[in-house]
């Protein structure tokens, strides 16, 4: 059988069978509380559910190896959670935002700018570095659009005076 390790932050590892399982298990890398999933049918378990992997409550094969615990570090890293289409969305959305919020448009500019900092947020929280700028130039536009608005408001009601 073959299964995938799952980490806090629902990264898989593997493929892995019962003998890489076990490895993992001696070096400390698996430990009965840790998440596990059947790549057959999909169902997720804790480590000490699987047959023959622990036997009461210390691993099998003997006790594991001395030394620190070295994680997950040595495995490879799945690809990023969030697609590239959350980052082209809170681009678009924070330019654009930041144009309007100079114009007549303010407040369309301020709206647009909350748009492209949702979108630049959703990216940054799945871990996706690219999002610091559009969600830096979404907060300019949000800023900017808001004096903006307050700038008209004032600007519409001395008209009127």
């Amino acid at each position: 059988m073959a299964y995938f390790v799952v980490d806090q932050t629902g990264a898989a590892y593997g493929p892995a069978d019962e003998a890489l399982l076990q490895q993992w298990v001696r070096e400390g890398r698996v430990q009965p509380g840790t998440t596990i999933r059947d790549a057959t049918s999909g169902q997720t378990m804790l480590a000490s559910a699987v047959p023959g992997l622990f036997l009461g409550g210390v691993p099998y094969g003997g006790p594991p190896a001395a030394g620190p615990v070295p994680g997950y570090a040595y495995y490879p890293r799945p690809a990023m959670a969030t697609s590239s289409n959350d980052i082209t969305v809170a681009w678009i959305l924070s330019i654009v935002g930041l144009v309007c919020a100079f114009c007549v448009c303010s407040l369309i500019g301020l709206g647009l700018g909350i748009g492209g900092l949702v979108f630049a947020r959703r990216a940054l929280g799945a871990g996706d570095p690219r999002a610091q700028v559009p969600l830096i130039t979404s907060w300019a536009a949000i800023g900017i659009g808001a004096v903006m608005v307050v700038v008209n408001v004032f600007g519409l009601i001395s008209m009127r005076m």
